[in-house]
This record gives C-alpha cells, structure tokens and sequence, in this order.
C-alpha cells in the first residue's frame, strides 16, 4: 500500500492512515472469497446463538488477522466498545506502531462496505 500512496490525491500519507486503509481492505474481506490466503479476513457470524458468543469470536478473528497480515502493527489489546445500536458491533484496537502507540475502532454495520476503521493516535 506504501506504493499507491504515492499516487493518491493529497499526497503523502501516514503511516496510520495507511494501517488503517489495509485493516479496512482486510476486514472487509469475507473469508475464503476474494484472498487465496488461508484465514484472510473475517467469517460470516451468523450462526452464532448469543452476542457474546459472536463478540468472541469476532475478536479472535481481529487479533488472527492482525498477526498475520499486518505486521507494523504490534497488537496488545482487542476489546468491544458499547455502541448504541444493538445491531452494530464496535471494537477498539490498541496497538503500537513502531514506537507510538495507537488506538483503532472498528465498527461493523450495514452496507456496501460494512466494516469502518477509524484512527485515534
């Protein structure tokens, strides 16, 4: 993504920005469609029974995804975030990217690209 940078309308981007288009990208990514790489992106929870249930494993599928296909990132907490809606979920990422440590909320709602990533340095 370093590359494309370059060619954006506004120039440079930083490093976050960049993180947090690829966790975008990478989360809303369905697993097994659309990446040959096994484990890339995030399952369909739909089948689960309970919020906790699927809370859960969302956040399993945050921190596996994280650790296999974002290596600037050095993860140390996934935890849920209240939203108000009962029908969105939201996560909150701490990370630290290099030697600056960063926060990340991911919220998942409905739509044409269903997972949002926003940066909180």
């Amino acid at each position: 993504m370093g590359l494309l940078a370059k060619f954006r309308k506004g120039g440079k981007v930083t490093l976050e920005k960049e993180v947090a288009d690829h966790l975008t990208v990478l989360f809303n990514t369905k697993r097994s469609f659309g990446a040959w790489q096994k484990g890339y992106g995030i399952d369909n929870y739909a089948n689960y029974h309970s919020k906790d249930e699927a809370i859960e494993a969302i956040i399993a599928d945050i921190k596996s995804n994280i650790e296999n296909y974002e290596k600037r990132v050095q993860l140390l907490e996934v935890s849920e975030s209240q939203d108000k809606s009962l029908f969105h979920y939201r996560f909150v990422i701490k990370c630290r990217i290099g030697s600056r440590f960063h926060s990340y909320y991911i919220g998942f709602k409905t739509g044409t690209d269903p997972v949002e990533v926003e940066v909180q340095s």
